[in-house]
């Protein structure tokens, strides 16, 4: 019976220790997204959503590149879609990145994200 309660302790800790962190990669752009993270790409194809979980807690960077539309003459990549950095520092923290893209007529592409998180920005509050 001890063995018993001691394997259930240990499950208990493990399964109390389980982390559920989390990527949702979405591309609504025009071309191929590839986010490059912990030492792997991730491809996302248009209109595609690509999801990444069970990462440790920690900051991580990415990088990202992209596939060019045909029509496109130029092309160059907004803020934070290009490359940044990811803070998993709680348990469940979820991640969603949001891919876009404009061609304009004269064959300009550009590509933009949004990016939002479960987790807190900051800890105090900036009210008068």
């Amino acid at each position: 019976m001890k063995k018993i309660a001691v394997l259930f302790a240990v499950v208990a800790v493990f399964a109390g220790c389980s982390n559920d962190n989390k990527i949702t990669l979405n591309n609504i752009s025009d071309g191929p997204i590839y986010f490059n993270f912990r030492a792997t790409r991730y491809i996302i194809d248009v209109d595609e959503t690509e999801s990444i979980s069970d990462i440790p807690n920690g900051t991580y960077t990415y990088a990202t590149t992209f596939g060019i539309p045909a029509g496109a003459k130029t092309y160059s990549i907004e803020g934070t879609a290009g490359a940044g950095s990811l803070i998993f520092d709680k348990k469940d923290t979820q991640i969603l990145l949001i891919y876009s893209a404009t061609l304009s007529d004269a064959g300009e592409y550009k590509v933009g994200a949004t990016m939002t998180s479960s987790r807190s920005i900051s800890s105090s509050p900036t009210s008068p």
